[in-house]
């Protein structure tokens, strides 16, 4: 949504933010600050401090290969003192021990038993020249047993040895005493007029036992940075030491380093509006405090193992000469600080970029004024921003975005990198990303407040077509846009008429699933509950998919519920019987409610899918034809059509039975009864065959005598839509016993291969069995095609021999050698039919 002209919330929106992100900025929240100190670290390793004098600083490392060689720590003072000698002698132009507990004596249980020895020799009654010796000897014992008094000697023999203190605070002040008073001499510095109240203050300090205090060369802290934010970046040049006596400026342990190897004493220093005088350079030192420009990582400056060096006897006289050499403890149980380069940085090595940062005049800067020049930033940004943002598009909202995100990390690199001055600049990033993200949700709400009024619309809209879809029989489409709607109970109703119409359809899991959609919301809605236990009972647990269904799987009629399925529009009653290709339903047809004949074919059964589309069309052709037959013993054919995956005829109703059920031995009807059919079923042949239908499966099956005692004959059109068309078996459709022999031999066929079939079919029920017999189907095949039929009185001797004659001249393998057409073949069976009445011959049982 896309504002045109500027508005007071723009104005508000702006404001809030800015307000919100200065103070968060004064606050310097931790989540805030973690992440500028990520950024601080990048822009950091981009500008490492340049390699002037990093030759000057090398370090010895109290390490692991040191405590396993000499033993664990702390050792005794007198290898320290045996380390500082050989360094001395080797040239090392200062020497800074970064060692913690030098502010008391070693433990020396030694000479405390030489002192109590000394002290029962003076009780003892000696001659004095005896008790002289003794106390000398004693004396000579104890200098060499106290490491302490060896440090001391070692550091005033060396005249350059640094030592360091440790600010804090404590419930009492320092005592004044000449340990306090020599030790606070060895840290000051020439000419420092500092503001001491600007600088971080303490009020005790931890300094070296007063016989280091007083032969070391100077003294320094070396406390971190006590600001969090500012921890491992910053480093603490001085701070106040306020005690009831009086202010002292302490200086840091590195700054007493630098001073030592630029002039010593001599070297004056100033402190100009917050800042650090050195050499005549600025030092930026905000509160006393120095942003170290660092030199690289761990192991930037020389590193040399104390064991490898004290058990030298030849050091390299070029290692040590005219250098800095601080010693420090860097084994892994050592102080270690998180620093922008490294996150486990050992304190010596950390002093050392310090030392390295002061002696090369390399400083990241950040002027006092620099908070209220990102505060101005930040409003600038913000309040433009927030005008420019409302009138443009969501995606270049984004664009803008990003790009100004860019822009300030790059200004704030160039400014770290080219200028030495640090910018902070993750307030500024989130200040602008949190405007763009406060107008993205105010658009996503009033978009939902545009799509809520809406949403009634679309819905009704939904509904509409889900309606239209289900009308025109769509229903998995009409579900879909069902399901968009709210279920209120005027929906419920529309998808439960929906499932009613999967039942019709004969789609009971679908039904089922329609009827779950509604339960899940209200399973007391009409007779849900029920009805889902009824359809589950119908099918079983689990419905059957299209992909598994049979050719003579039954089309389920639940009795129990009103809803009947349906083929096309015609509801199925219930099954009357099942052929070759399909099962027969009695149903009604509800535009006129006439009891129908449903016969249901699933090609896709029978056929390969490739097929399936061939003999469909040619089934509806054929049907077309056959249902424009009109004759009394000729089934009507009503419809034809298909529905989901059955095709379907709607034919007549009959109310009889096929002949299959008299062509048994035992169920065999009467001759003239028999004669008769066989004349109308002629009869209805040659009509066909005048108007170009031929049945091509004339058998029992498909002739129908009805309880009046008319003969109808069905399945016209199916056989030859058929014929010549392999199932998935392999096998050609059809009925070999009842088979013609140019349809065996793949002959041109006419009308004369049903007057075969028919005479097959009188056969059979003059005699109770079909004239072709074989072992299988091959034989079979053979013995219709070559083989001579048996006579029909030698079966059954009471049959006339004209009947005999008759079934000879239907059963001859010849087409031309038979009845030429169907009239012909009951003109013969009629004049049978008189003889037989006229002979009044008694009537046989067969007869």
């Amino acid at each position: 949504m896309i504002n045109s002209r500027p508005d007071i919330k723009d104005l508000l929106r702006g404001a809030i933010i800015s307000v919100v992100f200065l103070l968060l900025s004064f606050q310097s929240l931790s989540f805030f600050e973690s992440i500028e100190k990520f950024l601080y670290g990048i822009e950091m390793r981009f500008a490492l401090a340049p390699p002037v004098g990093a030759g000057k600083i090398s370090m010895v490392n109290i390490d692991k290969k040191s405590i396993n060689r000499l033993g664990p720590w702390p050792w005794p003072r007198s290898v320290i003192a045996e380390m500082i000698d050989k360094l001395g002698k080797n040239g090392a132009k200062l020497i800074a021990l970064d060692l913690d507990g030098l502010d008391r004596k070693e433990p020396n249980q030694g000479l405390m038993e030489i002192e109590k020895l000394n002290d029962r020799i003076t009780a003892m009654e000696l001659p004095a020249e005896k008790r002289g010796q003794l106390k000398d000897m004693l004396s000579d014992i104890e200098t060499k047993l106290d490491n302490d008094n060896a440090l001391a000697a070692a550091i005033k023999n060396s005249g350059n040895v640094i030592l360091p203190a440790k600010g804090f605070n404590s419930e009492t002040d320092p005592v004044m005493n000449e340990v306090y008073t020599s030790g606070i001499e060895k840290m000051k510095i020439l000419n420092p007029h500092p503001d001491s109240d600007s600088l971080y203050k303490f009020n005790n300090i931890l300094l070296p036992f007063p016989e280091l205090a007083q032969n070391c060369t100077g003294i320094g802290h070396n406390n971190l940075s006590p600001e969090n934010t500012m921890s491992g970046r910053g480093h603490l040049l001085f701070f106040n030491l306020k005690s009831n006596f009086e202010d002292n400026i302490i200086p840091s342990m590195p700054l007493r380093i630098a001073l030592e190897y630029m002039g010593g004493e001599t070297f004056s220093m100033a402190f100009p509006d917050g800042e650090v005088m050195l050499d005549g350079r600025t030092i930026p030192a905000q509160k006393g405090e120095l942003l170290i420009r660092f030199l690289g990582g761990r192991r930037s400056f020389p590193y040399y193992s104390f064991a490898d060096i004290y058990n030298e006897d030849h050091i390299p006289f070029q290692l040590f000469d005219g250098k800095i050499v601080l010693i420090g403890y860097t084994a892994d149980a050592g102080v270690k600080i998180n620093t922008p380069v490294d996150q486990a940085m050992p304190r010596i090595e950390f002093i050392a970029n310090v030392v390295q940062s002061l002696i090369g005049h390399s400083y990241i800067k950040r002027p006092g004024a620099m908070t209220y020049i990102e505060a101005f930033i930040l409003i600038i940004l913000v309040m433009c921003f927030s005008f420019v943002l409302p009138r443009n598009s969501h995606i270049n909202r984004i664009c803008i975005i990003i790009s100004l995100c860019i822009i300030i990390v790059i200004v704030g690199a160039i400014s770290f990198v080219v200028m030495d001055v640090w910018i902070k600049t993750i307030y500024i990033l989130a200040a602008v990303v949190v405007l763009y993200f406060e107008l993205l949700v105010e658009n996503i709400v009033a978009s939902q407040k545009m799509m809520g009024i809406r949403s009634e619309e679309f819905m009704e809209s939904n509904r509409m077509l889900g309606l239209s879809f289900q009308s025109q029989g769509l229903l998995d489409l009409a579900f879909e846009k069902f399901r968009k709607c709210n279920l209120d109970n005027s929906m419920k109703d529309v998808i439960y008429n929906l499932g009613l119409d999967y039942e019709r359809k004969r789609m009971l899991n679908k039904a089922i699933s329609v009827y779950e959609y509604i339960a899940e919301n209200d399973i007391d809605f009409r007779d849900l509950e029920g009805r889902i236990a009824m359809l589950r009972q119908a099918i079983g647990a689990t419905a059957i998919s299209p992909k598994n269904r049979k050719k003579d799987e039954k089309i389920l009629v639940v009795n129990d519920l009103e809803i009947k399925p349906t083929v096309g529009r015609y509801e199925i009653v219930r099954e009357i019987g099942q052929g070759a290709m399909g099962v027969v339903y009695e149903a009604k047809d509800p535009k006129i409610n006439r009891p129908i004949a449903i016969k249901t074919i699933r090609f896709s059964d029978e056929f390969e899918e490739e097929r399936v589309k061939e003999v469909k069309n040619r089934f509806f052709k054929e049907a077309e034809i056959a249902g424009k037959l009109s004759h009394p013993s000729i089934v009507s054919i009503y419809d034809a059509g298909e529905d989901y995956d059955l095709t379907y005829l709607a034919m007549e109703y009959l109310d009889g039975k096929d002949l299959r059920n008299y062509s048994k031995k035992d169920t065999l009807k009467p001759l003239k009864t028999v004669l008769q059919i066989i004349s109308d079923v002629a009869l209805a042949l040659d009509h066909a065959h005048q108007r170009g239908v031929i049945h091509r499966d004339i058998k029992p099956g498909n002739i129908m005598l009805l309880k009046n005692g008319k003969v109808k004959v069905t399945d016209f059109g199916i056989a030859k839509a058929m014929s010549s068309t392999q199932t998935k078996s392999g096998v050609v459709l059809g009925t070999p016993s009842y088979m013609s022999p140019e349809q065996i031999n793949g002959q041109y066929i006419d009308g004369r291969s049903d007057i075969f079939s028919l005479g097959v079919v009188l056969f059979e029920m003059l005699s109770g069995q079909v004239p072709f017999h074989g072992k299988n189907i091959t034989n079979l095949l053979y013995q219709i095609a070559q083989g001579k039929h048996p006579s029909i009185r030698d079966i059954n001797p009471k049959i006339p021999k004209v009947c005999e004659q008759i079934i000879n001249k239907a059963l001859e393998k010849k087409p031309e050698d038979r009845f030429q057409t169907g009239t012909e073949m009951a003109k013969y069976l009629t004049a049978t039919l008189k003889r037989i009445d006229e002979a009044g011959k008694p009537k046989s049982e067969n007869e």
